[in-house]
């Protein structure tokens, strides 16, 4: 078996992939003086434990004050639900988030701006799950309400806005992304200035549209736009400039630049560690990135030790079942088959499955990847009877996926035809051969007949 059949294994996207609390919209007034007892305060110092601790504490204290429907206990729900989904506690975020907004939602005659800080938090949940369906609605509710309370070109509107024109990119609906975002900026800029922070992050947003749809002149001057304004408004030494830098880093891997790309993304693990300590739960990504970079440039050792680092953290946090642990495990196993290590790599295949499994809302293809891949180690290690099933597995996700891509079927098809062929079947391998050759051929002549 060569490594070329390989060619399902995906390597992170590096756009945008440092995450920010920045989309998440605070219940409280923005003077409200924050004490150390505050639990998104005891998380951003690295108090994690504390943190949740902290939240719940509140939570309690706020039902016994007030009883359980007071706008108060929503207040409190709302902040622990804030820690668990920085926790990557998602379901009990969920949990959460719902209960606060049927508080909310049963007093109509109360102020409405929580009930829309509210919406927004839920659907930046359900962003970060990659669940469009359930996201859109809810920041649609979230932009109503604002606008009906604060006007239509509040600042509360303009995040919510860039919230989600977020979500339109990952879905790579790249026109509204833009429009979205766009106006977000507008507004930003008109209410609180070109250099405002708010500015800044509009400006991200836009970046990395224009980023992920080739446009790099324009990435590069909005991601430089905000690093100055970061530089200057935060410091060097900062998360936000940090995050500025990794921006640019995707922009260099663009160009292919890994060299420079190295270099960003190690000057932002060192400012990121030296603020949030070694075993930050936001370090995982940062610790991907690199490793990506690594891998890119065929040094697959130091990779390895950045990938398994990364999804240490992430299994410390019990963030071990998300997206961004099942892409870590993508990559660290094609590392491992590379360095002649099957066994090992299916063994992390295998979790692989099992997390896209679990996270449910991710995509089939995704898990029809993990599946692939998974059956190709095993029939590369002469595992034949447990290779089948998978491979069968993968090509029936894959046949009724909606979004499918027909070369990556028609390499399924292959794949099964080869299997096939090494279990003595040759005609079954025969029928699988011919249909992966007619969706070749169809697909580079349209006139071929389905």
């Amino acid at each position: 078996m060569h490594i070329a059949r390989l060619s399902l294994f995906c390597l992170p996207v590096l756009a945008g992939a440092l995450l920010s609390g920045a989309g998440c919209t605070s219940l409280e007034r923005p003077d409200r003086a924050v004490t150390y007892d505050d639990p998104l305060e005891l998380y951003n110092s690295g108090q994690y434990d504390e943190a949740c601790r902290a939240a719940e504490a509140e939570l309690q204290t706020a039902t016994d004050t007030y009883g359980l429907d007071h706008p108060a206990v929503a207040a409190a729900l709302n902040r622990t639900a804030l820690i668990y989904k920085k926790t990557g506690a998602f379901n009990e975020a969920e949990v959460a988030f719902e209960r606060a907004i049927d508080i909310l939602e049963a007093r109509p005659d109360q102020d409405r701006l929580p009930l829309a800080a509210t919406l927004n938090n839920l659907a930046e949940l359900y962003r970060k799950q990659a669940n469009a369906a359930k996201a859109l609605p809810l920041y649609r509710r979230s932009i109503e309400l604002f606008e009906e309370t604060l006007g239509s070109n509040d600042v509360h509107v303009a995040t919510t806005l860039r919230n989600m024109a977020s979500l339109y990119r990952i879905q790579r609906d790249y026109d509204p992304a833009e429009a979205l975002a766009d106006r977000a900026l507008a507004i930003h800029t008109t209410e609180l200035g070109d250099n405002s922070l708010d500015v800044a992050s509009d400006r991200t947003a836009l970046g990395k549209i224009y980023l992920e749809q080739g446009r790099l002149d324009a990435a590069e001057s909005m991601f430089e736009q905000v690093l100055r304004i970061r530089r200057v408004e935060l410091g060097y030494n900062h998360t936000l400039t940090a995050k500025a830098l990794s921006d640019l880093a995707s922009l260099d891997v663009a160009r292919g630049d890994l060299k420079a790309a190295a270099k960003r993304a190690r000057e932002v693990l060192a400012i990121r560690q030296g603020l949030l300590g070694a075993n930050h739960p936001a370090l995982a990504t940062d610790l991907s990135v690199l490793a990506w970079i690594y891998s890119a440039r065929g040094e697959y050792s130091v990779a390895e030790s950045l990938y398994k680092r990364a999804l240490q953290i992430r299994a410390r946090y019990h963030m071990e079942q998300t997206a961004a642990a099942a892409n870590d495990l993508t990559a660290l196993a094609e590392i491992l088959y590379r360095n002649s290590e099957p066994a090992a790599a299916a063994a992390v295949l295998e979790k692989e499955v099992s997390v896209r499994e679990q996270l449910g809302l991710d995509s089939s293809l995704k898990l029809a990847s993990a599946l692939n891949n998974l059956g190709l180690v095993f029939e590369a290690q002469g595992r034949y009877g447990e290779a089948e099933p998978v491979f069968e597995r993968a090509l029936a996700l894959m046949e009724v996926a909606p979004d499918a891509d027909e070369r990556e079927l028609a390499r399924m098809l292959m794949n099964m035809a080869t299997l096939s062929d090494e279990l003595e079947n040759p005609e079954q391998a025969r029928k699988y051969r011919e249909r992966s050759m007619k969706l070749t051929r169809v697909r580079d002549d349209p006139e071929e007949t389905r």
